[in-house]
């Protein structure tokens, strides 16, 4: 899981290409884990904590951006359905339901499969 969370973080500036939808999520499932660790830091301690949260926040942004995008990619659907994050609720159920849909298991126009050979995926 901070493989796929570290992995995502050095391809910040990246969007093209495709990315795994475990990877995906494994990631974003750490990036929540840290975020929780520092609310509570935040609400117990407060003073640096809030800043520290902010700026960790602002930070991973553009990493989780990009990964979406190339998420997507994945799928064989534009980055520009990111844009969905801008209406509220629907929006953000209709992106979350496309990133957890499955992969197109072949090539598409983002490139090749990331899965290794004989990887079963749903």
């Amino acid at each position: 899981m901070v493989q796929a969370y570290l992995e995502l973080l050095k391809s910040w500036k990246d969007v093209r290409g495709r990315m795994r939808r475990d990877k995906f999520w494994e990631a974003f499932t750490c990036n929540v884990f840290i975020v929780v660790l520092l609310v509570m830091f935040t609400m117990r301690i407060g003073g640096v904590f809030e800043y520290i949260q902010m700026i960790y926040q602002i930070v991973t942004t553009v990493p989780f951006v990009t990964g979406a995008i190339r998420r997507l990619h994945d799928m064989g659907k534009t980055g520009w359905f990111m844009l969905l994050a801008f209406i509220p609720f629907i929006g953000w159920v209709a992106l979350a339901m496309m990133l957890c849909t499955a992969s197109n298991p072949e090539a598409n126009r983002f490139g090749e499969n990331p899965y290794e050979e004989g990887y079963y995926h749903l």
